[in-house]
């Protein structure tokens, strides 16, 4: 019921939603002044939340920066957070989204033996998804690339990151695994990911990964030219901040 909630909850938190309501009634209601008045409206959330320069500097100062591992340190295992992709099942092929740093990432530790093991934790995050999960077919995947099976460990069950949490705290107990762990997910995502695990007394280091902001850009297009692509990264901020809100009264953080 939380899951059907939380993902209810979040359509109606993001800016496209916001705007396609402005635009709806500036178009459909009676009343020509207010119609003016919400079409104006419409045009000036648009403008803001299509904005990339705005965008960089409001999340810059909440996203933290990525970073590097600590080229002396090795770990006993990887816990890669799932959301970095679709299957088709018919191709047999993994889509790999925006976020497919956070598997990426842990391929040059674990070849270079930094990493001993490589625990991927995700199941299906939508609500209607019958493939299979996500950490099961990302799991064939790094075994096609040589990744040892022995070295996988598949966690199927978790739809989202408080889950992500109990389940890795899980395997972490049963494999009897104490030392520090390696955290790794996107920087939009590791506040929320951290204070789970930290919840869940599981001793990690973090690795951050798939930046958003990067460095400060000056030029024309970005900072006035509207950008449809910059209203689909608000959606991954506006999901960080009201899962923030909603885990922390759910008592998950």
């Amino acid at each position: 019921m939380f899951h059907a909630m939380s993902k209810l909850l979040f359509v109606f938190s993001t800016p496209i939603f916001w705007i396609a309501v402005l635009f709806a009634l500036g178009i459909f209601l009676k009343n020509k002044k207010l119609k003016r008045k919400l079409l104006v409206t419409g045009f000036a959330v648009f403008y803001f939340f299509s904005n990339s320069f705005v965008f960089d500097e409001i999340v810059r100062r909440w996203e933290p920066e990525m970073n590097k591992v600590d080229p002396g340190k090795k770990y006993e295992l990887a816990i890669v957070l799932g959301g970095y992709s679709t299957y088709a099942p018919r191709a047999g092929q993994i889509n790999f989204s925006n976020s497919s740093d956070r598997l990426n990432a842990v391929l040059p530790l674990y070849f270079s033996h930094k990493v001993k093991k490589i625990l991927l934790s995700g199941g299906a995050g939508n609500l209607f998804d019958f493939t299979k999960p996500e950490a099961e077919y990302a799991a064939d995947y790094l075994i096609e690339i040589g990744v040892k099976p022995k070295d996988i460990i598949v966690e199927p069950n978790s739809r989202n990151t408080y889950q992500n949490a109990v389940e890795a705290k899980r395997v972490l107990d049963s494999l009897n695994i104490t030392e520090p762990v390696l955290l790794i997910t996107s920087t939009t995502h590791m506040q929320r990911s951290a204070l789970c695990f930290e919840k869940q007394n599981i001793l990690h280091d973090k690795y951050l990964v798939d930046g958003i902001t990067g460095e400060r850009k000056f030029y024309f297009d970005h900072l006035f030219i509207p950008n449809a692509g910059v209203l689909l990264l608000w959606n991954v901020i506006f999901h960080e901040w009201l899962g923030l809100l909603t885990y922390k009264i759910s008592g998950y953080i």
